[in-house]
Order: C-alpha cells, then sequence, then structure tokens
C-alpha cells in the first residue's frame, strides 16, 4: 500500500473513531464492525485506481469541510442502510456512495464552493452540475460498484422531483439513494459553513420530519432517527431556559426530546430541586446545547 493511501486510511479511522470527532457520539459501538469493513473497501478501491486516489486526497489537503463531511455522510448511511436490513455488502457500497458522493466539486470553481454569501443564479447553475462531474469521473472505474456510481450521480434527487441534475422523482429514486440523500442533508444542517451557522439537532431533525412528507422518505427518516444517538442517556444538556440537566432516557420516536433531570439551584432558600422534564411533552422547552459533564464544557449540538 502507497503511503498516502496508508496516511489516508489512518485518517479515516481517527475522523470516524476519535471520541473528540462530532460524528463519533451519534454513532452506537454496534456498528463499528460495518464502518470499519467500509473503511477497507474503500481503502482496497483507492488503492487501485490512481484517478480516485488522487482526488480523494486533494479533498482531504485543500476541503476540509467536504473530506469531513463525506465522511459524515458514509456512516450515517451505513448504519441506517443496516437498519434498514441491507446486506453487509451493500451497506458497504452505500458507504462509499456516501463518502465520494460530492466529489465532483473539486472540479467545480472553489471560490463558488466557499463562497460566504447568496450564490447568483449562474453560481447555483454550476454547483449544480458537481453530481454528474462526480459521477463522469468514477463511471469508468469498474471496482466501484453500481449503487455507489448510482448514488454519486442522484444524491441530490427529491421525492416530489424538486432536486437535479436529472429531476426524477418517487420510485425512480432507488431507495439506497434516498439513504445517502437524507443523511447528506442531516449533516450539511448541522455543520457550520462559510455562508451559515449550523442548526441545533433538533432544528434539523424537525425540518427532515417536514421534507418527509414530500422530499424524502418518510421509512428511511424512521429508521436514521433510530439508528442514531442524539441524546444518550447521561449526556449533559443545556435547555432553552438556561438550565442545565441530564438525559434520563432517550426519545426513539422524536430523538432531539429525550427525558432530562435537570437540577436548579435555588440560592433564596438554599435549595436544590430537582425536576425531570419529558421533553415530547413539554413543547416550550428544548436541546440547545450539550455539555460535557465530566469537563462541564458546553458544545453546540
Amino acid at each position: 500500500m502507497k503511503p498516502s493511501i496508508t496516511l489516508l486510511k489512518n485518517n479515516l479511522n481517527h475522523i470516524l473513531h476519535d471520541n473528540s470527532q462530532r460524528i463519533d457520539p451519534l454513532i452506537p459501538t454496534k456498528y463499528s464492525e460495518i464502518l470499519t469493513a467500509s473503511i477497507d473497501a474503500l481503502i482496497d478501491i483507492l488503492s487501485n485506481s490512481e484517478t480516485l486516489a488522487s482526488l480523494v486526497l486533494e479533498m482531504f489537503e485543500k476541503d476540509s469541510y467536504t473530506y469531513q463531511h463525506s465522511i459524515n455522510v458514509a456512516a450515517l448511511s451505513a448504519v441506517t442502510a443496516n437498519s434498514l436490513g441491507y446486506k453487509s455488502n451493500d451497506v458497504i457500497n452505500i458507504a462509499i456512495g456516501g463518502f465520494l458522493h460530492d466529489i465532483g466539486k473539486l472540479l467545480v470553481e472553489p471560490s463558488i464552493i466557499t463562497k460566504p454569501c447568496r450564490l447568483t443564479e449562474d453560481e447555483k447553475s454550476i454547483i449544480e452540475q458537481h453530481p454528474q462531474l462526480g459521477y463522469d469521473i468514477i463511471k469508468e472505474i469498474d471496482a466501484l460498484s453500481y449503487t455507489s456510481k448510482l448514488i454519486v450521480l442522484l444524491h441530490h434527487e427529491k421525492l416530489d422531483g424538486s432536486g437535479y441534475p436529472c429531476h426524477i422523482k418517487g420510485i425512480e429514486i432507488p431507495e439506497y439513494v434516498r439513504i445517502v440523500t437524507m443523511c447528506d442533508m442531516y449533516d450539511a444542517m448541522t455543520t457550520n459553513r462559510v455562508y451559515r451557522q449550523q442548526m441545533p439537532v433538533y432544528t434539523a431533525l424537525e425540518v427532515l420530519m417536514t421534507d418527509a412528507i414530500y422530499k424524502i422518505d418518510q421509512k428511511i427518516y424512521g429508521h436514521f432517527i433510530d439508528s442514531i444517538c442524539v441524546f444518550p442517556p447521561g449526556a449533559g444538556v443545556i435547555l432553552s431556559d438556561g438550565r442545565m440537566g441530564i438525559v434520563t432516557a432517550y426519545n426513539s420516536v422524536n430523538p432531539s426530546r429525550p427525558n432530562v433531570r435537570v437540577v436548579d439551584f435555588r440560592p433564596e432558600v438554599a435549595d436544590i430541586a430537582i425536576e425531570n422534564i419529558n421533553l415530547e411533552e413539554n413543547r416550550t422547552l428544548f436541546i440547545t446545547q450539550k455539555w460535557d459533564v465530566v469537563k462541564k464544557k458546553p458544545t453546540i449540538f
């Protein structure tokens, strides 16, 4: 294996499994085996394709957002596909498609990709070419599955026909493509970009829940929120009223609204009040941040 590919493999493993990275807390440990297998399969393909390897290395070196985003989408797509019952080989092909889904952006002018304000119509038209550009890059690579290639081409298509570049809709879009589409949307919304701040998880999930009516697959959304662990029991959280608490029960139906135990010190009476709050029932409160229970350090989530 070339030194550059070894470096890439080590970097992929580090980002995916390092607890300091944002993606790791979402992925239950039971999925570690399939994610490791997906990385190994991707590295094997890169080792035998100089064209693809050079593009991935370029993405690694020049576009840190797209690189991190690609790993996140690959991981989220793999666990969602696994939850849907896909066989391990199919999960791996979906994960590889998720990792490569934005490879075409490397052929788009960087100033458009990183523009800190609204795109013009011409610029929007250019960036909407990246699925086709990406597909053109990989379509002749025999080591890549048809599944992975089609994900690259169709990952921006929507069930209501409002997507691009082919403007297909409904059952014309394969289910495995819809998996990556939704994971791509979720990660893009919950990641800081040059032109906007990341959304809190509760906002992103509510947007996806709304889009699941017309644009994305409701069944896939259900398996997605069932697979990830947004606010696991024991996680420290800060509520919209400023109080800090600990998650006591995970809500798999609406994971942004778990049960939280809030400890409220009342200095005027030298008393401590403990309140158990079900955020599913109390719609006036929501989680704005996570905080490290040990380090007591808040983070936007």
